[in-house]
């Protein structure tokens, strides 16, 4: 990220300072991008301002030139802050959702949006760590927020669980 902008290396090697680095799209009204995950050639960003998908209709690893050369980014869920972002590999793209806190699934083939916690420990402008494990279980990681004892703290959903998910 450079000025709000969306940036890719191509074919990085050895951090060379004199590599080119390519604009590939911008979030609207200039915004923070606080997490990325790509689910195939669609990559997934969460925002001050929303939950993007960069290269909807196209495959943003072949985006050359300047900003916004895949199009604009789609708007997917707008209203929050989303902070953490982790696509599966299997069609779905984790996402946490600022104050309150929520965890939402979205369903790439279908559009569709589940939650599946709330009521999380999310400062706002702040990253949510998310990850999988070898197994498929999903692992949250929450800020410590002051003045509130229970922050801080590390959670699991077993892929049993997520599984059973529409």
């Amino acid at each position: 990220m450079k000025n709000n902008n969306l940036l890719r290396i191509p074919q990085p090697t050895n951090f060379d300072p004199n590599q080119n680095v390519i604009s590939v799209g911008v979030v609207p009204s200039a915004r923070s991008i606080f997490a990325l995950a790509f689910n195939g050639s669609q990559l997934y960003a969460g925002a001050s301002t929303g939950f993007y998908v960069f290269g909807a209709n196209s495959d943003i690893t072949q985006c050359s030139g300047n900003a916004n050369n895949c199009g604009t980014p789609k708007l997917l869920m707008g209203g929050t802050s989303i902070n953490g972002v982790v696509a599966d590999g299997l069609g779905h793209v984790y996402l946490v959702a600022g104050n309150p806190g929520t965890l939402y699934r979205y369903n790439v083939s279908a559009g569709t949006f589940t939650q599946v916690d709330s009521g999380l420990i999310i400062e706002l402008g702040h990253t949510s760590t998310l990850g999988f494990d070898k197994d498929g279980n999903l692992w949250l990681g929450e800020q410590p927020v002051a003045d509130l004892p229970n922050g801080g703290r590390l959670r699991v959903y077993l892929a049993t669980d997520l599984a059973r998910l529409p």
